[in-house]
């Protein structure tokens, strides 16, 4: 009986000693790590396994390759807009992450020039995605139209930016959250009426983040501080809202 116990308990070792084995291998052959926020990472595995990990960060440091890819992203962000410009904004309305996504991504809809999607992390805020490879002229002439007054095509990036944070609650959208909620809610099962309902509000949606996009923008635009940079002088362009 003895005997039996302990062999048994050998192959149970084994199969678990092996299993662990078969999960590091299937870990470092299909296992991928997406960043975010901070200190919280999402390791993905086959079939839709998900498992959550803490981001272990160097406090009193930076790896050297990491900080020169970061460099080349903040150059191209500085390509569309002003990254100081931003910042502030960012801490105010949660902003965790800014998105560059070209053409060629396939990320994009037709007509859709920017978007935002909620952040799923702990700490929780918002992605804003950007499309670098918009035409700025014909761009401008067409959100010009809409708006009903000159959008500069230099103004194209810092305004879907701030039309973006303007569907959020925090910039005063509630609609939003009600939108979003009642699209999920119906699914494909909608009345003609519903339909008209949930395109009235998501209108509405879109009218209070043009709002806010414009008063921000205009408000930048007659201080001359819109599209600051961190050479220009420092009076003209502060660093908080």
């Amino acid at each position: 009986m003895g005997e039996f116990s302990f062999s048994s308990m050998v192959l149970v070792g084994l199969g678990a000693a092996t299993g662990a084995l078969l999960t590091l291998a299937a870990v470092r052959a299909w296992g991928v790590v997406y960043r975010f926020g901070r200190q919280t990472a999402i390791l993905e595995l086959p079939w839709r396994l998900q498992l959550e990990l803490r981001w272990q960060r160097e406090p009193d440091g930076l790896y050297l390759d990491e900080a020169e890819e970061m460099l080349e992203k903040l150059r191209r962000l500085n390509r569309l807009i002003d990254f100081h410009w931003l910042l502030p904004y960012a801490r105010k309305y949660r902003i965790r992450y800014i998105g560059f996504k070209g053409a060629a991504s396939e990320h994009w809809k037709p007509g859709c020039l920017a978007c935002s999607t909620l952040e799923f992390s702990p700490l929780g805020g918002y992605r804003i995605y950007l499309n670098p490879d918009l035409p700025l002229p014909e761009t401008a002439r067409r959100l010009s139209e809409e708006l009903g007054f000159e959008l500069k095509p230099e103004e194209v990036h810092p305004f879907l930016f701030l039309h973006e944070i303007g569907h959020t609650p925090e910039a005063g959208n509630v609609c939003f959250i009600s939108a979003s909620i009642n699209t999920a809610l119906s699914g494909g099962r909608r009345t003609h009426r519903r339909r008209r309902e949930l395109q009235s509000l998501k209108l509405e949606v879109e009218r209070r983040a043009d709002a806010f996009a414009t008063s921000e923008l205009l408000r930048w635009r007659s201080a001359g501080r819109l599209g600051c940079s961190p050479q220009n002088d420092a009076r003209r362009c502060p660093s908080a809202l």
